[in-house]
C-alpha cells in the first residue's frame, strides 16, 4: 500500500504534464501554468504601519489597559460567582455590599415566538428591591434554575469595558445552556455591569447589574444530534481521525505540507451509483486522505484504499461531481501543490487524470458559468508562505494574495485557464478563503462571490461572454475578515440573498468603542466593522443588497468559518449554522 501510494505522488513528476487527459505533452498549450514564484518577502516596516500598531497594544495607553485589565478581571469575578451560586458557596468577595440588579430572568415571560416545537420566551426585567450579594445570588440561582437539573454551559462575552476613575462599565453577552428530563433550554442575554475598581481595574467589585435583553429557548429535544461514533461504528481508521493535527504535528514530513490552522475540507458525493451521499476527507500531508461509503444502516465503511483516493498529499478542499457527464461522480482534489482531477467508475473507484498546477489553494467552487452542459471549477488561493509571514500584511486592503483561477471544463478532462479571458482577473490579487456561484440576479447564468481575508470582497456578475466585478456598487464588499459565503432566500421573497462569514471579535468590539481608543475617523469605523461579525445582504432585486445584520441579529458567529444557509427543522425556513473556533487543542508538553 505504501509503495503504491509513493508512486502515486511521484506520477506529477512522471506522468501529468498538464492539466490534459494523461499528461499527453501535445495537448498542454492551451494550459496557462502559473508564473508565481515562492520567494522571501521583506518584513520592514514603514512608518504608518509601525504607528498603526501601537493602536492595538493596551500597555501603550494607561486608559485602554484600565479597560483591558477590567475586562480580564471581571470576566473571572463573573464565573466565580456563578461557581459559587452554583455550590452554595458565598459571593460577598465579588459584590458589593449595597449593589443593585434587575431580574436576571424576567418573571413576566411572553412567547415570542413559537414553531416546530421550538419556543422562544422573552420579557423585560424589573429591578430587584433587594441589594447586596444575597440579592444576586437569589437572582442569579433563578436564572440557573430554569436552565434545568443539568446545566451544561454558563458563559459571558464582555464586548464594552470602559474606566473613569474608580468606577468601570463592561457591557456582556451570555449565554447558559442546560437540560432536563423534559427538555433543552438556552438562554442568551446581554447585560450592562458598573464595578468599583477604586482598588484597582483588576481588583473590581460589582457595583451593579441590569439585564438589557433576554431571551429563552426551548424545546423537548435537541434539534441535532451527535452520531458520530455511532456511524464509524468498527471503522478502524477513525481512531486517526478523533485526534487534532497537533497529535501528528512532530511525526509528520513538513516537506509534504501541514499547518496547525486544520484548514482541511471534506465533500459529500454518491461514488458508489447507490443513491446514498458518500464522505470523503481531506487531510494533512502525510495522513491518508479517507473516502467512506454510506452504508444505508446509519454506518460508514472505509474504502480509501481500494478506491485509489487515499492521497498522502497536503489536502484543503475537494469537489465530487460529474466532469464529463458520464453518470459517475468524479473527484476534484486540491492538494497544496496541485489540483489533481480523478475519473470516478461508478463503483467507488478513482483513477487520476490531470492536474493543474497551484501553490496554496483554500477551496474550491464548481458551476457551468457558460451553459455548455459542463461543470467549471474555480480555484481560490490565499498567499504564498513567505507573504502570509510578512509583517507589513495589510488588514483592510490586502493585495498580498495570489490570483485565483477558472478553468473551464472543455470536455473529457480537458480544463482551459480562462480567468482573464472571462473577466475575472478584475480585482484578483486577495487572499481569497471561498467563493459562491449563484444565478443572484435572475437572469440565467451563474454569477459569482468570492470571500477574502484581510480586503474587500468581489462580486463577479456574469453578463454572458464576461465578468463585471460590481461588489462596490451592490454593497457587499464587506471589508473583513472574509472566510465563507453562502446564498440562499431567508425571507423567501424570490431573491438570493447572501450571507458572508466573518471573525466576531469580543476583543475588537471592546478595544476599538473604548474612549481611549487613538484611531479616529474612517480608520477606526474600518476597525470597527472588521470585529463586527458575520454579515447578512438582503438582495434588493436591483442588483444592489441591503445590509440587515443587525436587525436580524446575525452577526455573532464568532471566530466563524463558512458558514451556511439550510432549513434544519424543515419549516420551510431557511437557518443559519456558522461553524466557529480556532487552535483550541492541548498539547502533550504543556505544563
Amino acid at each position: 500500500m505504501q509503495v503504491r501510494k509513493l508512486a502515486l505522488l511521484l506520477l506529477s513528476a512522471a506522468i501529468w504534464g498538464a492539466c490534459s487527459p494523461g499528461g499527453d505533452q501535445a495537448q498542454t498549450s492551451s494550459v496557462e501554468y502559473r508564473p508565481e514564484e515562492l520567494g522571501a518577502v521583506d518584513v520592514k516596516l514603514d512608518e504608518q504601519i509601525a504607528e498603526e500598531i501601537t493602536y492595538f497594544d493596551p500597555k501603550k495607553d494607561a486608559d485602554l489597559g484600565a479597560g483591558e485589565a477590567l475586562n480580564s478581571a471581571a470576566g473571572k469575578a463573573l464565573s466565580s460567582i456563578d461557581k459559587a451560586v452554583a455550590s452554595g458557596a458565598e459571593i460577598s468577595e465579588f459584590v458589593a455590599d449595597a449593589a443593585t440588579l434587575t431580574e436576571l430572568r424576567p418573571n413576566g415571560l411572553e412567547i415570542a415566538w413559537s414553531r416546530d416545537g421550538i419556543t422562544a420566551h422573552q420579557g423585560t426585567p424589573s429591578p430587584v428591591s433587594d441589594t447586596g450579594p444575597d440579592a444576586v445570588a437569589s437572582a442569579w440561582s433563578e436564572m440557573r434554575a430554569a436552565l434545568g437539573e443539568t446545566v451544561d454551559m454558563i458563559k459571558f462575552k464582555i464586548v464594552r469595558s470602559d474606566v473613569i476613575g474608580t468606577e468601570g462599565t463592561t457591557t456582556l453577552l451570555y449565554l447558559g445552556a442546560g437540560r432536563s428530563a423534559t427538555k433543552v433550554v438556552q438562554q442568551n442575554g446581554k447585560w450592562t455591569a458598573t464595578w468599583d475598581v477604586s482598588k484597582g481595574p483588576d481588583k473590581p467589585v460589582l457595583k451593579s447589574l441590569t439585564v438589557q435583553e433576554f431571551e429563552e429557548i426551548s424545546r423537548a429535544r435537541p434539534l441535532l444530534r451527535e452520531v458520530t461514533r455511532v456511524a464509524f461504528k468498527d471503522v478502524e481508521s477513525f481512531e486517526q481521525l478523533e485526534h487534532g493535527f497537533e497529535r501528528w504535528w512532530g511525526g509528520l514530513d513538513f516537506s509534504m505540507g501541514g499547518t496547525l490552522a486544520g484548514h482541511y475540507g471534506f465533500a459529500f458525493g454518491d461514488v458508489n451509483n447507490d443513491g446514498l451521499d458518500d464522505l470523503y476527507v481531506c487531510q494533512p500531508g502525510g495522513l491518508p486522505n479517507r473516502l467512506y461509503l454510506r452504508t444505508g444502516a446509519g454506518t460508514l465503511q472505509d474504502i480509501s484504499e481500494q478506491s485509489g483516493a487515499d492521497l498522502l498529499n497536503d489536502t484543503a478542499s475537494a469537489l465530487i461531481l460529474d466532469l464529463d457527464n458520464d453518470g459517475n461522480q468524479d473527484l476534484v482534489v486540491g492538494t497544496v501543490s496541485h489540483v489533481l482531477f480523478m475519473k470516478g467508475d461508478g463503483t467507488g473507484k478513482f483513477e487520476p487524470v490531470a492536474r493543474y498546477r497551484v501553490i496554496m489553494l483554500t477551496s474550491m467552487a464548481a458551476a457551468d458559468y457558460d451553459r455548455d452542459g459542463f461543470i467549471d471549477i474555480y480555484l481560490c488561493e490565499y498567499t504564498s508562505s513567505g507573504q502570509a509571514n510578512s509583517t507589513g500584511a495589510a488588514i483592510f486592503d490586502s493585495d498580498q494574495g495570489l490570483p485565483n483561477t477558472l478553468l473551464k471544463n472543455d470536455g473529457a478532462f480537458r480544463f482551459r485557464n480562462v480567468t482573464n479571458e472571462v473577466g475575472l482577473n478584475v480585482n484578483n490579487n486577495r487572499q481569497t478563503f471561498a467563493a459562491a456561484w449563484e444565478d443572484f440576479d435572475n437572469d440565467g447564468d451563474q454569477d459569482l462571490y468570492v470571500a477574502n481575508d484581510f480586503g474587500p470582497n468581489q462580486l463577479y456578475v456574469n453578463e454572458g461572454a464576461r465578468f463585471v466585478e460590481r461588489a462596490e456598487e451592490a454593497g457587499v464588499q464587506d471589508q473583513a475578515a472574509g472566510m465563507g459565503a453562502s446564498w440562499g432566500d431567508y425571507n423567501r421573497d424570490g431573491l438570493m440573498d447572501l450571507y458572508v462569514t466573518n471573525m466576531w471579535s469580543s476583543a475588537g468590539n471592546r478595544v476599538t468603542y473604548q474612549r481611549a481608543f487613538k484611531p479616529t475617523g474612517g480608520f477606526k469605523r474600518n476597525l470597527q466593522y472588521f470585529a463586527r461579525g458575520n454579515s447578512l445582504f438582503e438582495n434588493r432585486g436591483d442588483g444592489s443588497f441591503r445590509d440587515v445584520t443587525m436587525e436580524t441579529r446575525t452577526e455573532m458567529g464568532r471566530f466563524a468559518w463558512g458558514a451556511h444557509f439550510g432549513d434544519l427543522n424543515n419549516d420551510g425556513w431557511l437557518d443559519i449554522i456558522s461553524p466557529n473556533g480556532f487552535i483550541t487543542n492541548t498539547d502533550a508538553d504543556d505544563l
